[in-house]
């Protein structure tokens, strides 16, 4: 279809695909949905709060968090959507404070 590539919420996408899919284009989009997610709770959090961003500046830092906390969430919660792995990396961001 049209838009054959989207995620949609991530709902549809379980853990078992995400760690099927690891190394390769796939897991490349679902890394980027999920950064994208993280992005939009801590601009969210930021504009109605006077809180700072929960990153800092640390790109490779940024990275290696959502990589290493998506793969480690869906092995252990198998069952769970990609959207549960993302908001569960939204609150391990949330509570470094």
């Amino acid at each position: 279809g049209a838009n054959s590539y989207g995620i949609d919420d991530g709902r549809s996408i379980g853990c078992d695909s995400v760690n099927s899919s690891s190394g390769s284009e796939e897991f490349q989009r679902y890394l980027s949905w999920v950064t994208g997610y993280i992005s939009a709770a801590n601009h969210y959090r930021v504009a109605s709060s006077n809180r700072s961003s929960a990153f800092g500046n640390n790109k490779k830092e940024h990275y290696e968090f959502i990589l290493v906390g998506l793969s480690a969430h869906c092995s252990k919660y198998p069952e769970d959507s990609l959207a549960d792995a993302a908001e569960a990396l939204v609150e391990r961001l949330f509570k470094k404070e």
